[in-house]
């Protein structure tokens, strides 16, 4: 059984300004899974956001490779891959979505990309 030190997060982000931060591939990070706010502003967020989609609504390849294959945890390579799968709820991972945030506010998620405001000041935790 592994130790539950091996469960505590290892890789925090902290933003202090106007900036745009994403995960350190050196570290083994590929996305952050907590931001947690410290003053009180606007956060944008990148990935995360799931919708229920109808794969035969979907236009074209390009629309289905908007989103994320659960089986892969890659972006779809085309529409008959998503159809394969049927209608679901499926992450959007080409979507900025603001988030106004007050100091103690958590948010859990899998954000490839976050970017704040001038007044905003949060942690973020790395996957």
């Amino acid at each position: 059984m592994a130790h539950p030190s091996e469960d505590l997060e290892n890789r925090l982000y902290v933003s202090t300004s106007n900036d745009t931060i994403v995960p350190t591939p050196a570290t083994g990070a590929t996305h952050f899974r907590k931001v947690v706010c410290s003053v009180a502003g606007n956060l944008r967020v990148f990935g995360g956001a799931a919708e229920f989609v109808d794969v035969s609504g979907l236009a074209d390849d390009a629309a289905a490779q908007a989103y994320t294959n659960p089986v892969t945890g890659v972006a779809f390579t085309d529409k008959a891959e998503a159809e394969a799968l049927g209608d679901g709820c499926y992450e959007k991972h080409t979507l900025f979505i603001s988030v106004p945030m007050v100091a103690g506010d958590v948010i859990e998620g899998k954000f490839y990309k976050l970017t704040a405001d001038t007044s905003i000041k949060y942690f973020a935790y790395a996957r």
